[in-house]
């Protein structure tokens, strides 16, 4: 699911719709190119391109993991049945100000790319929060520069995630977190700049394996509930050439 460079490479091979750009031009998040990391392995870019051609047929895909959140547990819930699966954007933004000294340089005269970062953060959480209920958006990474005690930052990277289960929702969270970002920048003396990683759409999971899952849940005795999927996983890739479902399973504290 989550790799070197972008998202689901394993499985965007499995079904023969994978990029070969990532393999060949992809960089890691430690800077060095994907193409250089597979020399050590006994794996090629063309081995990996053609990995979908030994492929068998399939009837469906089930996928068992870990929740990765606290519901079935604080529920007392043994098997959570997923409904469906959220779509996700992954961007890498900055807040391009302007570095300057931290006791010479008055407030009204400052362009704080770390202040408009933060003027952000808490803008476009507030308003996932109260107007996309069920959605997400997640600043996870912030490195800022020059990164010194008595100088004010010049420029704020940051990594931007955001998902939801429904695909309109997820468009408009893009156009107003956008639109946001390019305000607050504006408003500070700053510029916004951003490039679209990764994105996935949201994935329903197929009616027939939950309907199946419920069943045999009820015939061995074990509780259940259904819920959607805030995570990215494997089965929505592959929904999209056979019926995928998941069950999730309870984690201690979410972990």
């Amino acid at each position: 699911e989550g790799n070197l460079v972008g998202d689901f490479l394993g499985s965007r091979a499995f079904i023969g719709r994978l990029d070969r750009k990532i393999l060949e031009e992809g960089v890691t998040q430690f800077g060095l190119p994907f193409s250089e990391i597979l020399k050590g392995t006994e794996f090629t870019v063309d081995s990996i391109m053609n990995a979908h051609e030994d492929r068998p047929e399939l009837e469906a895909f089930l996928e068992i993991h870990l929740e990765q959140g606290p519901v079935l547990e604080a529920e007392d819930i043994s098997i959570g049945i997923v409904d469906r699966i959220a779509g996700k954007n992954h961007w890498l933004c900055t807040m391009l100000g302007k570095a300057s000294h931290a006791g010479t340089t008055p407030f009204e005269l400052r362009h704080d790319a770390f202040v408009g970062l933060s003027d952000f953060t808490l803008k476009a959480t507030q308003h996932v929060a109260t107007h996309h209920y069920g959605s997400m958006v997640t600043i996870g990474k912030v490195i800022v520069f020059p990164g010194a005690f008595s100088i004010i930052p010049g420029r704020a990277d940051f990594s931007l995630d955001f998902r939801s289960t429904s695909k309109d929702t997820l468009e408009a969270m893009v156009k107003s977190l956008l639109e946001m970002a390019e305000e607050v920048a504006a408003t500070r003396g700053l510029e916004f700049l951003y490039k679209i990683i990764d994105t996935t759409e949201p994935t329903p999971v197929a009616g027939r394996i939950t309907d199946l899952l419920s069943v045999e849940c009820r015939k061995l005795g074990y509780s259940n509930m259904t819920l959607p999927s805030g995570a990215g996983h494997d089965a929505q890739i592959i929904a999209t050439v056979t019926d995928s479902g998941m069950i999730f399973i309870p984690c201690e504290d979410g972990i």
